[in-house]
Order: structure tokens, then C-alpha cells, then sequence
């Protein structure tokens, strides 16, 4: 498979199913990636860890700039996570809460049985 190919692979389907895709072709590009993270993570968390403790850490200007755009994006994803469990525990009930004054209909349980065989329809033998 050519570059372009891998590559609009890559943009346009999840990391699971591409990682699943390259397992089944026995390209092996992701493997080389997930093993060195896999035997790396001591130090990938000592560099982080001084990021967490400090943010305004300078290692060098890639990582420094790579590392603050993951944290924006990790608080920015916080934040939303944050609005979403907000307006779940609103508990709005109906549209009625959204016009000002507006009282929410009543119910009314007492009905006769007999005022409902106007919507009763009667049984055919087929369509006619």
C-alpha cells in the first residue's frame, strides 16, 4: 500500500480500527511506535511529571510546545466534561421550564371510559 493510501487510512478511521487494520496486513509501523512508548514510560512520566509540577518547564522547544497543546486540549476536554454532567443533573423536565410563566399541563386522571369510543375503530376484514 502506497504512503497516500496509509496515510488517508490513517486520518479517516479510528486508532483502533487502523492499529486492527495494520495487525491483519502484518504491517508492523505502529508496533515500532507502541514499543518504544512500552519501554520508555519511566522517563515519558519523569518528563511529564516535571510539566504537572511546573508548566512553565523548558526542555526543549518541540516538547515544550507539544506538551501545552496536550494540556490545553486535556483541560479544554475537562471543562466540556464538566458542562455535560452540569446539564445532565439539571433534571429539565419539560419544554415547559423554557417559557417564562408558563405553567407545566395538569393531568387529569379521572375520564370515562365511554368518552374514548369516538378514536375506537372499527375491525375490518382486510382493506376497503
Amino acid at each position: 500500500m502506497n504512503d497516500i493510501d496509509l496515510m488517508t487510512l490513517k486520518l479517516l478511521s479510528s486508532k483502533k480500527k487502523y492499529n486492527q487494520y495494520l495487525a491483519n496486513t502484518g504491517e508492523t509501523d505502529n508496533s515500532k511506535y507502541k514499543n518504544a512508548v512500552l519501554s520508555n514510560v519511566d522517563g515519558i512520566k519523569s518528563i511529564l511529571g516535571k510539566y504537572l509540577q511546573d508548566p512553565e518547564t523548558q526542555i526543549c522547544n518541540d516538547l515544550d510546545n507539544a506538551v501545552e497543546q496536550c494540556f490545553k486540549a486535556v483541560l479544554d476536554h475537562l471543562s466540556n466534561m464538566e458542562r455535560v454532567e452540569e446539564y445532565e443533573n439539571e433534571n429539565v423536565d419539560s419544554t415547559y421550564d423554557y417559557v417564562e410563566g408558563a405553567e407545566e399541563p395538569k393531568v387529569d386522571e379521572s375520564y370515562d371510559e365511554s368518552a374514548l369510543e369516538y378514536l375506537r375503530v372499527e375491525e375490518t376484514d382486510g382493506f376497503s
